[in-house]
């Protein structure tokens, strides 16, 4: 938002609502005729309830002119952003990437960044298929504004034709613009530009809603705030109906109103805290992280790959359901330690949506009138939110309106098939899923790749209007891009600058011709924030040092000896304005990796380490450096704070996300055929590890070492496999799980060994995710098939590392045709 717009709505604001005057320019309408187009505004009033909307006078008569759904339903769960992107794609959490406000694993909402959303949007269709169609889209939260300002079609501008950034007049509301100013901010847009698509958020309801000590009930009747927040809410949504009709507008205009969720109450006394009995079981202690969500709660297990996982889950569900409180615990993913579908959420629930990358592995939901926090040593009395609370089941129902001044609109009331429960789908009424394909419907869009959970209220609506522009049925494809330069060095080179245009702070600088000394250097780059170049043992090539140039770096890494990277490399780097060359080195590539290990360090309440074959000098670079490759970006993932392109403030909210986060620092460190080398056994005591994660499957690191760890106390995951290309298949699913976007997708070759390590620090610093092809390896039953077959809706960005002798241009062909019979629907 400018500082104009700014003062404009600071001066309504003080002097009384402005007067808006009809649209201007070439969308001036004339009088409506049948078959003209129509303008859709989908409107939240966030926190509104079912029995809330006869206090409502303007959505009342809505109501009453329209259809009106009195029992539709939201999604779980029942919070602000699973519920607004649910609107605004037309999909359920598990695709559209969004379960709750907060998310096990990651340290900030998932809607703040709009690259975690994995779903095609309204937004984006028509930035696709009609990029001269308007849209707008008003938030009055920050993290409800943010979710909208993607760029999914990769042209480098948002796909919403107009967004804004919420202000506030009113410290009390935090991080919530009043309605007053959302509203006037819409009045605005709806003037300027007279979006054929406007999504506005009203969230005074339900931000107020949280601080109404009176539990939301004073004898029989609403407290008075609430009734003003919801008089407030109604008051533009009269004021948005007046412009219209007075522009002459109203009668092209379909109003769909609805609530994100509704809100329940509960009190200081109503909190149900799972972290202390987790915390005394030996079998759950330090082992559980959380994500609260007012009534329900999202649990994590630190190491979801390790052996006793199942165990600790079918624990953790014993012990919520021996507090009366809870209403359900069901598993996110089916749990064969605990009789498989038998407990999971997609037998019970499957309309919920409920599992995807970011659910975690169980969800607890509390009873009407409580809620749940996470804590061990106290009660969190102040976990969000309080008093006010959604979240759970009996929040899901919200009231759905469709009206508006066009002629094509039925009028009715769609009552319930019988008396559905609150955690239950009626199929005659709606669905917040079902907006986004009526809106795509109203305005001639074609679907989304993969389609819609939700469908077009038909029944609402006695006609169709055309579209006010053509509409193409374009296929939804990522770009994809070849970062390639002739040879090894060249490709480097073009990986370094894509992924570090503005300049680097280190540069970690690899032995071309012994790569396996290289094993730990991508986690190293990612942290220290630099790419990974290679050099010869006599020197550092022409090419490279004109990258080195171009960095700035203040520091450079050299990994290995003299024997393969010779004293003329220092002195090298250092002509080329490098201020500090520290070379990092061993007698072996194990020590060599063990030397970066403690240089890395770890995070201190995240003790892992990564260890992958190292089986002899001559043979790692073809047995386990590929696996360290592939493992790289998530030993070295960084928080979304820590990207240096986002200047957007990060912040961990306490109420919201507890627990140990479980990405940060993991070294590499080698193996042996049978047992630790020495300097790997120093490494892992000197860096205290207490977790280590073994990449590959027992032809790599045997099940013996295995063992023998867990007999010294470490707790060990095995992340791989027997196979090819299946290790980086999970090593990649294991990425996007701890947050790694899938919005940028950077693929290599497994045995193109420079390139690939090029792209893997390329990608863990951007916040990608890798996937290594094995030679050949795009059958139909192949890992890297399966990932992208499985994802192929959620690519915005192919990043290929290599050219035609490493990437062959036959295999990116292949890619990209899989992905476009993926992503291509008729309609």
């Amino acid at each position: 938002m400018s500082p104009n717009r700014r003062t404009v709505i600071a001066g309504a604001l003080a002097g009384g609502l402005i007067t808006v005057a009809g649209p201007r320019g070439a969308w001036a309408r004339t009088a409506p005729s049948a078959g003209d187009p129509v303008r859709v505004y989908l409107i939240i009033v966030d926190g509104l309830r079912i029995d809330e909307v006869p206090l409502m006078p303007q959505l009342s008569e809505l109501a009453g002119t329209g259809t009106y759904y009195p029992e539709a339903r939201a999604q779980m769960s029942a919070e602000t952003t699973p519920n607004h992107i649910s609107m605004l794609t037309g999909m359920r959490a598990d695709r559209h990437g969004m379960p709750g406000n907060a998310v096990p694993g990651l340290p900030i909402r998932v809607s703040d960044d709009p690259r975690y959303l994995k779903a095609d949007s309204i937004l984006t269709l028509m930035r696709r298929q009609a990029p001269d169609l308007r849209s707008a889209t008003i938030g009055a939260k920050d993290y409800v504004a943010e979710s909208a300002k993607h760029d999914r079609t990769g042209d480098g501008e948002q796909d919403t034709t107009y967004s804004n950034d919420p202000i506030t007049s009113n410290p009390a509301t935090f991080d919530s613009a009043r309605d007053e100013e959302t509203g006037t901010e819409a009045l605005l847009v709806s003037r300027e530009h007279d979006p054929d698509f406007l999504f506005l958020n009203l969230g005074d309801v339900d931000r107020y809603g949280h601080f109404d000590e009176t539990g939301g009930l004073t004898g029989g009747e609403l407290p008075a705030l609430r009734r003003a927040t919801l008089l407030t809410a109604d008051q533009q949504l009269r004021h948005l109906v007046t412009e219209l009709r007075s522009s002459g507008r109203w009668e092209r205009t379909v109003f769909i109103v609805t609530a994100d969720h509704s809100m329940d109450w509960s009190f200081r006394d109503a909190l149900v805290n799972l972290a202390p009995a987790f915390a005394e079981d030996s079998l759950l202690a330090d082992e559980v992280f959380a994500a609260v969500n007012g009534g329900a709660c999202l649990y994590g297990l630190r190491s979801p790959d390790e052996p006793k996982a199942g165990e600790r889950l079918r624990r953790m569900r014993e012990i919520a359901l021996s507090v009366e409180a809870v209403e359900e615990a069901l598993y996110l993913h089916p749990n064969p330690d605990d009789g498989g579908k038998q407990h999971w959420v997609g037998r019970h629930h499957p309309h919920w949506g409920l599992g995807g990358d970011f659910s975690g592995e169980l969800l607890v939901t509390v009873k009407p009138g409580f809620r749940i926090g996470h804590h061990e040593s106290a009660p969190l009395w102040l976990a969000n939110p309080i008093p006010g609370n959604h979240g759970h089941p009996v929040t899901l129902p919200i009231p759905i309106v469709v009206s508006g001044g066009w002629e094509g609109l039925r009028q009715q009331v769609v009552e319930p098939d019988g008396q559905p429960g609150v955690a239950d789908e009626d199929p005659s009424q709606a669905r917040n899923i079902d907006l986004a394909p009526t809106a795509a419907w109203l305005l001639g869009l074609y679907p989304p790749p993969g389609g819609f959970d939700g469908r077009v209220l038909h029944e609402a609506f006695r006609m169709r209007p055309p579209s006010r522009v053509a509409v193409s049925n374009v296929a939804s494809m990522p770009t994809v891009e070849r970062l390639a330069g002739g040879d090894d060095f060249g490709d480097a080179v073009a990986v370094s600058s894509h992924a570090f245009p503005d300049g680097a702070d280190a540069v970690v600088v690899v032995p071309a011709e012994a790569p396996w000394h290289a094993a730990g250097a991508v986690p190293l780059a990612i942290r220290r924030g630099g790419p990974i170049l290679p050099a010869r043992a006599s020197g550092v090539p022409r090419s490279i040092l004109a990258e080195v140039r171009r960095l700035g770096p203040e520091r450079a890494y050299i990994l290995g000896g003299k024997e393969v990277l010779g004293g003329r490399v220092e002195r090298e780097l250092t002509s080329a304005g490098v201020s500090e060359v520290r070379r990092l080195a061993g007698d072996d590539a194990a020590a060599t990796a063990a030397e970066v290990a403690v240089e890395l360090g770890v995070a201190e309440a995240n003790r892992q380490a990564i260890l992958v074959d190292g089986a002899g000098d001559s043979t790692a670079g073809g047995r386990g450096l590929a696996d360290a490759i592939a493992a790289g970006p998530v030993g070295g993932a960084r928080y979304p704070a820590d990207f240096a392109n986002d200047d957007r403030p990060r912040v961990l909210d306490q109420s919201a996300a507890t627990g140990e986060l479980p990405r940060g620092r993991r070294p590499v460190l080698l193996s042996g055929d049978t047992s630790l080398p020495e300097t790997t056994r120093a490494a892992l005591t000197e860096l205290d590890i207490d977790r280590v994660l073994v990449a590959g499957g027992t032809h790599r690191v045997p099940a013996a070492l295995e063992e023998s760890l867990r007999g010294e106390g470490m707790l060990v995951e095995r992340i791989g496999a027997r196979g090819p290309g299946e290790t980086g298949r999970r090593w990649a699913e294991r990425g996007v799980r701890e947050g790694a976007y899938t919005d940028e997708l950077w693929l290599a070759a497994e045995r193109a060994t420079l390139p690939s390590l090029a792209a893997a620090a390329a990608a863990g610093y951007r916040g990608g995710t890798l996937l290594l092809i094995p030679p050949g390896e795009l059958s139909q039953r192949s890992p890297a098939r399966r990932f992208l077959t499985e994802r192929s809706d959620e690519f915005v960005h192919l990043r290929i590392a290599g050219g035609e002798d490493t990437f062959p241009g036959s295999l990116a062909d292949a890619v990209i045709e899989l992905l476009h019979q993926r992503r291509t629907r008729s309609g």
